[in-house]
This record gives C-alpha cells, sequence and structure tokens, in this order.
C-alpha cells in the first residue's frame, strides 16, 4: 500500500510539473492585446479574451489539486508570466493568498511576490502589504537556499514608491542587523539591497550622519519587534555597516565601505553564486599577478658552509 502511495504521489508531481512546463510554453507564445499576423490571424473566430478564460479555466482546475510545498513554490513563482494570461487575474487572488499564511516562509514570501503583482498591475486592494513583508523578513527567509530569489524580491518591494518612510527606516535597519549577523555569503547578498534602498530615497541619509551607538544595547531599534511602529527605527543609525568595515572578509569590508564613499548612480547588483569557495578563488585569483620581494642573489645552495666556521 505505502509502495503504491508513493507511486501516486510521484506521478502526481510529474504530472504537475509537465502543466508548469505547459504554462510557460504557452506563455511563450501567447498573443499580446494588439493582434499581430504572427501570433493570431485578424479573421479568427478566436478572441483574446476566450482564450485568456481558457486559461484561467485550466490553472484554477490545477490549482485545486493538492500540491507539494516544492511545487507550490514553483506555482507562485509563474505566477507573473499565469496572472496575465487570466481574464480575471482576481479571481486567483484566493489562492495566492491562502499561500500567504502557509507555515512555511518561503512560500509565504513568494505568495507576497504575487500579491504585489495584484497590487501593482492588476490594482488588487491588500492592505497591509509592507507591513507583513517587514514581519516575514527574518533569517529563515534570507538563510533558505532560494534566498538569492527572495532577496530580488524584497529588492523590488523596497523600489516601491508606496513604500512609506516609516517602513523605509525599519527595513534598513532589519536588512542591516540581518546582515551583521548572517553568514558572509548571506551578507554580501543582503548589503547591495541595503544600498539600493538607501539610494533610492534621501531620507535615509540620516542614518548614516547619525552618531553611531557604542555598543548594541544603546541602540533603540527594537529587532524583534513585528510592527514598524514598535520598531524605533527612525531613532538608530547604521552602526552596523561600521562594525562591518572592520570584517576580516576583505569584500565585506570593501562593500561595506561604499557606504562612507560613494553609492554609485547605478542599483548594486545582487550577486548570484556568492559561497565559500568561490570567495576563496577570488582571492586567490586576485594573487596569480602579483610579485614577491625575492633574494637579490640566487644562492647556490640551501646551507652554506660558511656557517660552520668558526670566527
Amino acid at each position: 500500500m505505502t509502495d503504491l502511495m508513493e507511486n501516486y504521489k510521484d506521478r502526481n508531481d510529474v504530472l504537475a510539473g509537465n502543466v508548469l512546463y505547459l504554462l510557460q510554453a504557452i506563455s511563450d507564445v501567447f498573443p499580446e492585446e494588439v493582434l499581430s499576423d504572427m501570433n493570431m490571424s485578424s479573421r479568427s473566430s478566436i478572441s483574446i479574451k476566450s482564450l485568456k478564460t481558457a486559461v484561467q479555466s485550466f490553472i484554477t482546475a490545477f490549482l485545486r489539486r493538492q500540491l507539494t510545498d516544492n511545487l507550490t513554490k514553483k506555482v507562485l513563482v509563474k505566477m507573473r508570466v499565469i496572472l496575465p494570461m487570466c481574464s480575471n487575474p482576481l479571481l486567483l487572488a484566493g489562492y495566492i493568498v491562502g499561500c500567504y499564511d502557509s507555515p512555511n516562509s518561503s512560500i509565504a514570501f513568494l505568495a507576497l511576490s504575487a500579491i504585489f503583482t495584484l497590487v501593482s498591475e492588476f490594482n488588487f486592494e491588500y492592505p497591509d502589504f509592507f507591513q507583513k513583508v517587514y514581519r516575514l523578513l527574518s533569517d529563515d527567509v534570507v538563510y533558505a537556499a532560494n534566498r538569492v530569489q527572495v532577496l530580488h524580491l524584497i529588492n523590488m518591494f523596497l523600489q516601491s514608491p508606496k513604500l512609506p518612510v516609516s517602513f523605509q527606516y525599519a527595513f534598513c535597519k532589519r536588512l542591516s542587523r540581518l546582515a551583521l549577523l548572517a553568514p558572509t555569503p548571506v551578507m554580501i547578498g543582503i548589503m547591495p539591497v541595503i544600498f539600493n534602498l538607501i539610494r533610492s530615497s534621501q531620507s535615509l541619509r540620516l542614518l548614516i550622519n547619525r552618531p553611531t551607538a557604542d555598543v548594541a544595547d544603546e541602540d533603540p531599534y527594537v529587532h524583534t519587534a513585528e510592527n514598524v511602529e514598535d520598531s524605533r527605527a527612525a531613532e538608530s543609525c547604521l552602526w552596523e555597516l561600521e562594525s562591518l568595515r572592520k570584517h576580516f572578509v576583505p569584500e565585506v569590508k570593501r562593500l561595506a565601505s561604499k557606504i562612507s564613499t560613494t553609492l554609485g548612480r547605478v542599483d548594486d547588483p545582487i550577486p548570484t553564486d556568492v559561497t565559500y569557495m568561490t570567495m576563496t578563488q577570488k582571492v586567490l585569483d586576485g594573487q596569480k599577478n602579483e610579485e614577491y620581494p625575492l633574494a637579490i642573489d640566487r644562492p647556490k645552495c640551501l646551507i652554506s658552509d660558511d656557517l660552520f666556521v668558526e670566527g
């Protein structure tokens, strides 16, 4: 019986994977709102509306199935492609909001990404969106295997013109604190998000110019607060980045030093392949062309006989 259940589960996963592949293939050839000769003939009896209705019925039937966490993540990742193909994308809001309530923080964050698409592109009203993003922003999220994708989502959320100033302070502080306590590869991924946020808001320069606290205990910021209003981030400063300027890893020191020199005019890219191995290899590659001082006179032997001659 157990073997039968396992086989059924495997077949279900294969079926779901095939459906996702099919949806991606459909999106690649799905016609735009303006009909073109390449996509659809103007004499065709099939309209864009009927196509979208058919796609939505197909997607809705698929989402009624019980999917594994891994497949749910894949579905949420493709929501940005799926939603424009639906006749009424708001009908999928119930499924997406339900995914946000998942105990899996990665699924919840990906669901927020889909909600952000609904809010920004389809006029979906979802109160306290940024508050929920702030509440989800924790070690579990930035340490996840898909952290690069999550950091890209956070970076996209924080570039929104609808983000209030108080939330900008809070996000900047929470990301700085997470970076301070994170492993080096995670740290290098978080810091560009912080710099991009500071670059987009002049008011955040106050956190840089304000005198730093001597110790973390004097920082008024409440890292454990779930609500932005209770975090007191606007009263704090970015002493975490000042500490990272003294980090033992050269790449971290270089990134942290940008905060006091220049942030540039172009957004910092979020690195996608940072591991301890790649950091070590980068240091080794940088040392290949370095010349080291050697002895002027080439020695003829390891130990000279003159060392044993009595004076």
